[in-house]
């Protein structure tokens, strides 16, 4: 069994948790592919929710920076086109080590395994150095662009 992706803060209480990360473990596991057209109406047959619930979920993956959402186009899956892997990574590589620097301590993550347990190693791993260091804001942005990673380059 694999593992879940990280909850947000109160999920217990949060009808949109599980919703969205079901869909973000669809995205992660290449069912929806970079690029992908993500409509309201797959969320609802695919996670038998209701169409209101589908578009807190469509916001939350925006905000997490899975999806981009256009009037015209509507929702998809984050793809090179908005996230160019060069100029990822070289954020990625740019903010890591203040993070690692105001923490006092070293990011890792594993190498090996599915991309969603990847994944959840890398936003724990971000947390972790977010809390020691006190800069959450910007563990949150370095989680952002981990996700972008992941979904665009398969890495984490």
């Amino acid at each position: 069994m694999s593992k879940r992706l990280p909850k947000t803060e109160a999920s217990g209480a949060d009808p949109y948790a599980a919703l969205t990360e079901g869909v973000l473990h669809k995205v992660l596991a290449g069912e929806l592919a970079p690029g992908e057209r993500l409509t309201e109406r797959y969320i609802v047959e695919t996670l038998r929710c209701t169409h209101a619930a589908a578009r807190e979920v469509l916001h939350r993956l925006q905000a997490l920076g899975a999806v981009v959402v256009s009037q015209r186009r509507g929702a998809r899956v984050v793809s090179a086109r908005e996230a160019p892997p060069g100029e990822v990574e070289l954020v990625w590589r740019q903010l890591l080590p203040l993070l690692e620097a105001a923490a006092g301590g070293v990011f890792s993550a594993p190498a090996r395994g599915a991309p969603a347990e990847r994944h959840v190693a890398t936003v724990q791993a971000l947390k972790r150095l977010g809390t020691l260091s006190g800069e959450h804001r910007l563990a949150q942005l370095l989680q952002q662009i981990a996700l972008q990673r992941a979904i665009v380059s398969g890495r984490s």
